[in-house]
């Protein structure tokens, strides 16, 4: 699974992404997919 933080040190709308062990490219294709999700739903990526 993928935990997104909520960014603190700004006032903008953002997040945090962070990553604990070892990852491969397929976490990491899966991670870029629920990244644009996350922009789309903040309205900083078009659909």
């Amino acid at each position: 699974g993928y935990v997104l933080y909520p960014g603190k040190l700004t006032r903008a709308p953002s997040f945090r992404i962070g990553c604990i062990g070892a990852i491969g490219p397929d976490d990491m294709a899966g991670m870029v997919v629920v990244a644009a999700s996350v922009l789309r739903e903040m309205g900083l990526m078009e659909t």
